[in-house]
């Protein structure tokens, strides 16, 4: 909005909302404004949008035409009402069926799974280059081999999480692996019934071959509870029945050679991508496929910035359940490997580079493409996914302890920055802080981004890790 004010497109003032004590901010087209969106709108009507005709023909016609062809007999106010009583106001996420001039659902019914495919994938996306990783790599096959029903992998933001699990399911098991897959990358307005739907329909559960009831097991009215633990028990009962797997065989066909082709795989591999959006109620969700994958041909594997908290700590140590990888940057040496496939000489060496970012690879992929490896993307990527999440007492801390040249002992950052109880784990586990034989230290792109705050900001910082340290020594 600031840089089509800018331009003289719009201006702004303030509004009455109902319900609100405090006048807020609305944005008015200019007398400019409104002939560039009517220039806008002419161009943007010649773009070609395809739809389907009565008898159900993709056609291929002028935006500007589509409002005047389609007829949908329904009032957008009854769509969100069907999408809402779902719970699935989902970007590309329609399930309350097809639209139809007569014969309209009866009012509050709802045609589940339909659109469903839309939320997930059947292959993993596309990955890129993934560089060393080679034992994070030999985790998961030996995770896949043994009996743990479910692998978390965590990390920051940016650090290859899904781009290790992609690239190992499609370069390291491309074909003996026995499973069928579902990547599904988890959204912050996902809920456990939209999860549950899509579950529904990778297990190719329909109305007509539904025998332990499932779909009724999912909200049916507008405002209706989802029972998760009946929904759990069923879908367990459902898996592990032989006669509702058997269609997951393709008949032999025969190959060359005269050979028999090989069936359909015996294993249900579901993939969450970013799972860290998920709400309470979709970690209880989780939770409860976890139970199922101990009991059932179910394998799932959990990507998410942060460790989760819907399993026990028990479950990994003691109990088996689950494997957890953290992944953090890469090695030296794998950044050395990685410097050998630069077109430019650069005058750091791998050791430099890994003080200097942390083996984290966007800041690699940044120095490959424009030399720098404190490239303003790189920086800018740290302030969105690293410190603007951060809680502000850990955020906080990391400014104290950004104004020392050298490593500080927890006593007297725990002083300055007015910290708490121990160090602050998540930092620890994620390298954002570490522990030397001199005391505490952190992760150098962090400080290098923290020491570009502004002078007051900084000697403010600075003053207060000065006080501690006299009052360590007094």
């Amino acid at each position: 909005m600031k840089a089509l004010e800018r331009r003289h497109l719009v201006k702004s003032s303030t509004a009455s909302v109902r319900q609100e004590t405090r006048r807020q901010k609305a944005w008015h087209l200019t007398e400019d404004g409104e002939k560039y969106a009517h220039e806008r709108r002419k161009v943007l009507g010649e773009t070609m949008i395809l739809i389907r005709d009565g008898r159900g023909r993709l056609i291929e016609v002028p935006a500007k035409e589509v409002g005047g062809r389609l007829d949908a007999n329904m009032e957008l106010f009854s769509i969100l009402m069907y999408a809402a009583a779902e719970g699935v106001l989902t970007y590309g996420d329609v399930r309350f069926g097809p639209i139809h001039r007569t014969d309209r659902p009866e009012p509050g019914r709802l045609m589940l799974l339909s659109g469903a495919h839309a939320t997930y994938d059947i292959n993993p996306p596309e990955p890129r280059r993934v560089h060393g990783r080679e034992n994070e790599l030999e985790l998961i096959d030996n995770w896949l081999d043994g009996t743990n029903p479910a692998l978390v992998v965590h990390g920051i933001a940016g650090i290859g999480k899904s781009t290790l699990v992609a690239h190992w399911l499609t370069t390291r098991r491309p074909h003996e692996v026995e499973y069928s897959l579902c990547w599904y990358p988890t959204q912050p307005w996902d809920t456990p019934v939209g999860l549950a739907t899509s579950l529904l329909h990778r297990l190719n559960v329909s109305v007509e071959k539904d025998p332990y009831h499932l779909i009724t097991s999912l909200p049916q009215r507008p405002g209706q509870d989802f029972d998760i633990d009946a929904f759990r028990r069923r879908l367990s009962a459902f898996l592990v029945d032989s006669s509702t797997q058997a269609d997951r065989h393709r008949p032999k066909m025969r190959e060359k050679a005269g050979e028999e082709g090989l069936p359909r795989p015996l294993i249900w591999l579901f993939v969450f991508d970013d799972i860290h959006h998920l709400d309470q109620n979709g970690m209880a969700m989780l939770g409860a496929l976890l139970q199922i994958a101990e009991k059932t041909p179910l394998r799932l594997i959990l990507i998410s910035r942060t460790r989760p908290t819907f399993y026990d700590r028990r479950d990994v140590h003691i109990r088996d359940k689950v494997t957890e990888i953290a992944l953090d940057g890469l090695t030296p040496d794998e950044i050395e490997d990685w410097m050998t496939n630069f077109d430019e000489e650069l005058t750091l060496n791998a050791s430099d580079l890994h003080e200097r970012t942390a083996g984290h690879p966007l800041a690699l992929e940044l120095l490959e493409l424009y030399g720098s490896p404190t490239h303003p993307d790189w920086r800018s990527f740290l302030d969105v996914e690293v410190l603007e999440v951060l809680p502000t007492d850990e955020r906080m801390l990391l400014a104290v302890l950004a104004e020392s040249d050298r490593p500080v002992e927890w006593g007297i950052l725990q002083r300055a920055a007015t910290w708490e109880g121990p160090p602050p784990e998540r930092l620890l586990l994620y390298g954002l802080l570490y522990e030397t034989d001199d005391g505490f230290w952190m992760h150098e792109a962090i400080r290098d981004r923290l020491l570009l705050a502004g002078p007051q900001t900084r000697t403010k910082n600075a003053e207060l890790l000065q006080r501690s340290i006299e009052e360590a020594n007094e």
